[in-house]
């Protein structure tokens, strides 16, 4: 098994590291739970490229659900 980061594609969230206070909180939140759902469980990643950044990009999906749906209808 590996570890490392992923971002999902087609997610635009807030930045952690923005000067706005809201934002960061709104990243925060959105960050820890996506922690919450696929912290320490096997996922599955497809559609993967890399961005502009050299960042890893990709569809990622656990137990059938997609994470990145899952994502956009959690808010």
């Amino acid at each position: 098994m590996f570890r490392f980061s992923v971002r999902l594609r087609g997610i635009d969230t807030p930045e952690l590291r923005s000067r706005c206070a809201d934002e960061k909180r709104a990243a925060k939140i959105a960050r820890d739970a996506l922690r919450g759902k696929i912290l320490h469980r096997v996922v599955e990643l497809s559609h993967t490229s890399t961005e502009k950044y050299g960042r890893l990009l990709a569809d990622v999906t656990l137990d059938g659900e997609s994470i990145n749906d899952w994502l956009v209808e959690s808010r």
